[in-house]
C-alpha cells in the first residue's frame, strides 16, 4: 500500500529486513514519534522537513516553500528527531543557509523526497495507525536515500547508489552551485531515471503510483539515510 504523501497536482539494491542503524542506546530516543536521520554521505549535510499542506484519504498537497524543520549533521552522524505524532510530508537535502521560498520552488525542492506519515489516519481505508513510508524521485533527484521502519521485523526501501547527473536540459541548476536532476515533467531527467534497472522498485518514478515497496514500523518511529 502506498500512503498517499505526494498530491496529484504533481501530476540499487533492495535493503530488505536491514536493521536500524541506530546506537544501542536508545535513551537518544526522547520523543514517541520522530525520526533517525543519518548523513551517509562525505561532507556535512542540511536536512529540512516539510509538512504537508492538507491531508486526506488518498491524498496529500506537499508544501513546496516553507520548512518547518532542519537538521545539519556531520559525515556519518546519527540524530533523532522528535516529530509530533500526525507529521506527514517528507525529509529532503538542501543547502546549509536557508533558500527564499522562491529558491525553494524554483530549484531546491528538485531533490530526492522521502515521503512519509507517522501516522496513519484509521478511518481511512486499511490503515493501521502506524508509521508509513517510501521514496519518490518525481520532483526531482539530488542523492540517493534509504528509509527503513524501526522494529525487528521491519523492512527498507530505497537506493544507495549516486544517478550521474548528465547536465543539459534535464539538469535543475540551484543557486549554491550544486545541480539535481529535474522532475518527472522533464522527458530529458525522465529518461535518465528511467533507464536505471530496477530503480522504479525503489523510489516512485514518473507519473507511477504503485509497485514500490511500502516501509511501515507500527512504533511511529522511521529512520532516514542520505547519502
Amino acid at each position: 500500500m502506498r500512503t498517499a504523501i505526494f498530491s496529484a497536482i504533481l501530476s540499487l539494491t533492495s535493503v530488505l529486513a536491514a536493521p536500524i542503524p541506530a546506537p544501542q542506546d536508545q535513551s537518544q530516543v526522547i520523543s514517541d514519534a520522530g525520526v533517525w536521520l543519518m548523513n551517509k554521505g562525505t561532507e556535512e549535510g542540511t536536512y529540512y522537513y516539510f509538512n504537508n499542506e492538507g491531508n486526506g484519504c488518498g491524498y496529500a498537497s506537499p508544501n513546496f516553500k516553507f520548512p518547518n524543520q532542519k537538521v545539519t549533521l556531520q559525515p556519518d552522524e546519527l540524530k533523532f528527531v522528535p516529530m509530533d505524532k500526525s507529521s506527514k510530508g517528507r525529509w529532503q537535502k538542501g543547502p546549509k543557509e536557508d533558500p527564499s521560498p522562491d529558491d525553494w520552488w524554483n530549484s531546491y525542492m528538485k531533490a530526492t523526497w522521502v515521503e512519509f506519515q507517522l501516522t496513519t489516519n484509521p478511518a481511512c481505508d486499511g490503515n493501521d495507525g502506524g508509521a508509513h513510508g517510501d521514496v519518490s524521485l518525481q520532483v526531482g533527484y539530488d542523492v540517493p536515500a534509504v528509509i527503513h521502519g524501526t522494529e525487528p521485523d521491519s523492512k527498507s526501501n530505497g537506493f544507495t547508489t549516486p544517478i550521474n547527473i548528465p547536465g543539459g536540459a534535464g539538469t535543475v541548476k540551484r543557486p549554491d552551485g550544486t545541480q539535481s536532476l529535474d522532475g518527472k515533467n522533464n522527458p530529458t531527467a525522465l529518461g535518465v531515471l528511467n533507464a536505471i534497472q530496477g530503480l522504479t522498485t525503489k523510489a516512485y518514478v514518473g507519473d507511477a503510483w504503485q509497485g514500490v515497496p511500502d516501509v511501515k514500523s507500527a512504533n511511529n518511529i522511521l529512520a532516514i539515510d542520505f547519502y
